[in-house]
């Protein structure tokens, strides 16, 4: 920004409101040709990202269009925006990993679960307005691997919700009131590329570095992506 617009690095052009170029150093005298003015697209600012629409009908997202994150906003909750994390992968194939639980015994044994637990108890997801919803209980911790709080025979509730076709929330209910929320936006890049971004939310160990939810969040993350990468 140079105090009338947002100014290009190339050759200095200045663009304003409406993405409209007001100046062009090299010919300042001439008029400005219309092609020189930006194409500009709807933003919307939530969960620490900005949400686009290449395609809109309108200049405001219809409601519904971005999906809601449980507990984001509530009192108590540490908003934590991780770095995103790029898959050579398509981005339907990511988001059929984060709902899938029935990996986590061959996939996540170094991270949080138990190799000796494959179980997967019934559940059954119900449709929702944009996609699906679905309360999934096991004795598989969600802790990182080495601790356990966890009291003897503790039943973990994950609450997964999905909003179709590429962003889904995993509520984890921890011991006690203990929440943490993953939001999991699978942008696709390409055919063949995802860029993931990963907003989290939790109640508890909100005076803790947030480098630690970070480095477990990649941790996870790239164990998926080491699957995604090598399947067709």
């Amino acid at each position: 920004a140079n105090g009338k617009g947002v100014e290009c690095p190339y050759h200095g052009l200045t663009f304003g409101a409406g993405g409209r170029c007001v100046h062009v150093p090299a010919q300042p005298q001439r008029a400005i040709p219309a092609q020189f003015h930006l194409a500009t697209y709807p933003a919307v600012a939530r969960y620490g990202l900005v949400w686009t629409c290449l395609d809109p009908e309108n200049d405001q997202p219809a409601p519904g269009a971005i999906m809601d994150m449980p507990h984001w906003d509530e009192a108590g909750f540490q908003q934590i925006v991780c770095p995103w994390i790029d898959i050579h992968g398509y981005a339907g194939r990511q988001i059929e990993g984060f709902l899938d639980v029935a990996h986590f015994a061959f996939i996540h044994t170094e991270s949080f679960a138990d190799p000796d637990n494959a179980h997967v108890p019934d559940y059954r997801p119900t449709r929702t307005e944009h996609g699906f919803e679905a309360e999934y209980w096991s004795t598989v911790a969600n802790y990182p691997k080495g601790i356990d709080k966890a009291p003897p025979g503790f039943r973990w509730l994950r609450h997964f919700r999905c909003h179709a076709p590429f962003t889904a929330t995993l509520e984890v209910h921890f011991p006690g009131q203990d929440r943490l929320v993953i939001f999991n936006a699978a942008s696709p890049v390409s055919a063949r590329e995802t860029r993931l971004f990963v907003p989290i939310a939790r109640n508890f160990d909100t005076d803790q570095p947030v480098q630690g939810v970070y480095d477990f969040n990649r941790q996870v993350f790239e164990e998926d992506a080491a699957m995604v990468e090598a399947q067709w």
